[in-house]
């Protein structure tokens, strides 16, 4: 099945149902069919073609979702970008993938001009919202074909879409998931929650990044029930769409949750319509679930997942809920928790979370390396450290990995590095995470500056860094040291660089 047909039933059975809404804005499956098939003809004649992949730069609107689903019509691959990406970022997702095309809106354009002197190999791009025809499409050279067969041409083994991560090391990492696996994790989802046409599921995340496909809008489009989005975030936003639509199924980041419960509209907003309240992405303490509770009277459910995984891989089960804990995986997902040597580790015992699911990524895009290392026999290395109770409940416990994550946003130590070693003072830096309260963590650079070099102020170093880094990723603060330590293997040793940002914040010297 070509994941695009995903919401042809309900397209058959209640055409003018909503089936997805940005705040105020939204579409009945009839309203998004059309214009799903409006983009496949513009996409094709512009020479759109099965296996291109297409870099897709857009604000959270209702378009994104008709492009998502052209695209994999067509069978090209889309590859999604957050809109608060940086220039740097956006070359290095089309150079990395080999993007033959850019689609974007007028408000993001400049990022993309820029981003061009970067970039090699694209062939056009389409500004969805410019109305001269010679104006939304900027041609570099000469269009292939036009396109394919969308009905049986196509294999589900075939990439559908690739999500760039960060990784604990190095640059982003693209998470290549097919059309089969974009479907099973669909059916996890449905078949988890038993999702019905009756169902709106509100989640306030881009919807370039992974949960808002795999989360939301695929399953609610298989059941033909309604997500729903906003544009842009806020308390209010959220709050009001809350009692506007009346969602049986939310989620938000922890970061988001401690900002709601300080907002005094919470308090007057009706939460009873909720049937499961989600939150994940990073860590979310029992007292937040306490609070969240006594506020809203709704229990909050802790999950966990993975863009790897295809989303939510391992969630409360609804009958009980243990406070504190994962939950057990979904259905269709084995887990189990290992130890150093490989071998699985009997309960209450601390080791490695690893994942079975044929909601799996193919691989990380044209990288066999990494792929191996993070898939081994179908199973994935999650990186994650976690305990089994008796009762089956997994608890999250700490990171083998060095990945910070603000936010509910990974954060890769190696890539902040690369740029700040670019700093002409700079002669190299070490990047760990500082717990930050409810946002997670916050990122904290060491610096050994070069022979003779001034050291430059944090203002300096902040603009520097902004100029390549999005917003999240550029460091809060900085330390002048005289060495970082290394490993044997010359590289920068990240367990005691975390082990000394620990005693930074607690001012211990050793």
């Amino acid at each position: 099945m070509n994941i695009s047909l995903v919401y042809r039933k309900s397209l058959e059975t209640a055409p003018d149902r909503t089936a997805v809404a940005f705040e105020e804005n939204k579409w009945t499956f009839r309203e998004l069919d059309a214009d799903v098939g409006t983009r496949v003809d513009k996409l094709e004649k512009m020479g759109v073609k099965k296996g291109d992949r297409v870099l897709i730069f857009l604000e959270n609107r209702l378009e994104m979702v008709s492009i998502y689903m052209a695209l994999f019509r067509i069978g090209a691959i889309a590859v999604p970008v957050v809109e608060f990406c940086k220039a740097a970022d956006v070359a290095y997702n089309c150079n990395h993938c080999l993007a033959s095309a850019i689609i974007t809106s007028r408000n993001l354009k400049p990022v993309i001009e820029q981003a061009l002197n970067e970039i090699s190999g694209i062939e056009f791009v389409y500004v969805i919202d410019e109305k001269s025809e010679d104006a939304s499409c900027v041609r570099f050279k000469p269009c292939g074909s036009k396109g394919c067969d969308a009905a049986g041409s196509f294999d589900m083994r075939d990439p559908a879409v690739i999500m760039y991560t960060s990784g604990s090391t190095g640059r982003p990492k693209g998470v290549t998931h097919t059309h089969y696996s974009l479907y099973n994790s669909t059916l996890i989802r449905c078949e988890t929650l038993k999702h019905t046409s009756g169902d709106t599921y509100f989640l306030p995340v881009p919807i370039a990044r992974g949960a808002g496909l795999t989360n939301a809008l695929l399953p609610m489009l298989l059941a033909g029930g309604t997500s729903v989005f906003l544009r842009k975030y806020s308390d209010e936003k959220f709050l009001s769409v809350i009692n506007e639509y009346k969602p049986t199924h939310a989620a938000a980041m922890p970061s988001q949750l401690w900002e709601l419960l300080e907002n005094p509209m919470t308090a007057k907003t009706d939460f009873k319509t909720i049937r499961y309240f989600f939150s994940g992405a990073d860590f979310v303490p029992a007292n937040l679930e306490k609070l969240f509770y006594e506020r809203t009277g709704i229990e909050l459910k802790v999950g966990f997942g993975m863009t790897e995984c295809g989303g939510c891989i391992i969630s409360p089960p609804f009958e009980k809920h243990k406070p504190g804990s994962l939950g057990k995986p979904v259905c269709g997902v084995e887990a189990k928790i290992i130890g150093e040597d490989g071998s699985e580790l009997a309960d209450g015992e601390t080791g490695e979370l690893v994942i079975k699911t044929k909601a799996l990524m193919r691989g990380y895009w044209n990288d066999e390396q990494n792929t191996a290392a993070m898939i081994r026999n179908g199973w994935i290395y999650t990186g994650d450290l976690a305990r089994r109770d008796d009762d089956g409940y997994f608890f999250f416990t700490g990171r083998k990995k060095f990945l910070i994550i603000r936010k509910g946003m990974n954060i890769s130590p190696g890539e902040v590095e690369e740029v700040l070693n670019l700093h002409p003072a700079v002669r190299f830096s070490g990047v760990a995470g500082l717990p930050d309260g409810n946002y997670g963590e916050k990122v904290h650079a060491f610096i050994v500056l070069k022979e003779k070099a001034a050291p430059p102020d944090a203002c300096e170093l902040t603009e520097f860094a902004s100029k390549k880094l999005a917003a999240h990723k550029v460091p809060a603060g900085y330390t002048f040291v005289e060495s970082l330590p290394i490993t044997e293997g010359d590289k920068v040793d990240r367990k005691k660089l975390r082990e000394i940002a620990k005693d930074l914040l607690t001012g211990d010297k050793k």
